[in-house]
């Protein structure tokens, strides 16, 4: 029944005008009504009625969508039964709530990077009010009040970030949506969106780096291996790989962090071989401040030729 087009109206259209798969219910007179099903080809069916008996008479009404049980009063079809009728197929009214973003752009960078920034809350009003009011927290603290009907609010912001994350928040209060019809073109507020407000975090991390650098010496100083080294990834990577093709081989990991394993492509294990020449390093972060470091050396005669994942905790 959910695909059955409804009608209330004072005459049955002309054929060409007429939906497929509807029911019609045709005002006759101040009180009463005619019903029509239409088919696929917008032949107009009415049902049949005992008219002459006087007397009530339960009819199915049906059509290839579905069908609908009424009582035919003394023979006669009258306002109430059509009411009846379009109360038992309309289908409740839909309605969608709002949601909301709030965007950061790039949410991890390298600790101690100092970023300029946009940061955005987006209203998505759906079947709600309008907006009436947008705050943009960093923490505990407000960096952004206004009391515009904007869907979309932004405020810039240069900022440093240490290790760690930094958490921004939106609240959106926004007005009591309006009310929608049904299938049967009537108001439905049943589920109606109230007035609220609606909240969205999100976050700008801060993590060290570890770095990995593939030579033909090895680099006690930690500033120039920062500078010097092959690659980097974030900390937050657990496992990584990288093509050696020099004889000495080099990989520098925060403090915090522990190796697991390291494999190489030739399925040999070298994590003794790196993990037995442990040291410690200072290597500054990406605001020259100095960060401990664990660095791991494998040397070998001639280039290992293949590529090592190193597994990390």
């Amino acid at each position: 029944m959910d695909e059955l087009k409804k009608f209330f109206v004072l005459g049955l259209p002309a054929k060409e005008e007429r939906c497929p798969n509807a029911l019609y219910i045709v005002k006759t007179g101040e009180d009463t009504v005619k019903l029509f099903f239409t088919d696929q080809l917008r032949n107009a069916l009415e049902p049949e009625f005992n008219e002459d008996s006087g007397e009530d008479v339960e009819t199915n009404l049906t059509s290839d969508r579905g069908t609908i049980e009424i009582l035919n009063v003394g023979g006669n079809i009258n306002i109430e039964v059509a009411q009846y009728i379009l109360d038992a197929i309309s289908i409740e009214v839909v309605y969608v709530q709002p949601s909301s973003t709030l965007t950061l752009g790039v949410n991890l960078v390298e600790a101690g990077s100092t970023v300029d920034r946009t940061i955005t809350s987006t209203f998505v009003q759906n079947d709600a009010g309008p907006v009436n009011r947008q705050r943009i927290s960093k923490g505990n603290t407000i960096i952004l009040d206004s009391f515009s009907t904007d869907s979309v609010k932004t405020v810039e912001e240069n900022i440093t970030v240490s290790r760690g994350s930094i958490v921004y928040s939106s609240i959106i209060d926004y007005d009591r949506g309006p009310v929608k019809t049904n299938n049967l073109g009537q108001a439905d507020d049943t589920n109606r969106i109230p007035r609220a407000s609606i909240s969205k975090n999100t976050s700008i991390t801060g993590e060290l780096k570890t770095f990995y650098k593939v030579a033909n010496s090895f680099e006690t100083d930690g500033v120039q291996l920062r500078q010097t080294a092959t690659g980097s990834v974030f900390e937050s990577v657990n496992s990584f790989s990288f093509y050696i093709n020099g004889t000495h081989t080099t990989i520098a990991i925060p403090n915090s962090m522990n190796i697991v394993a390291i494999g190489t492509s030739n399925d040999e294990d070298v994590t003794t071989n790196f993990t037995d020449t442990e040291d410690s390093i200072s290597i500054p972060d990406a605001g020259g401040n100095t960060q401990a470091y664990k660095v791991y050396n494998f040397s070998s005669g001639v280039p290992l030729e293949a590529t090592i994942t190193i597994t990390l905790s």
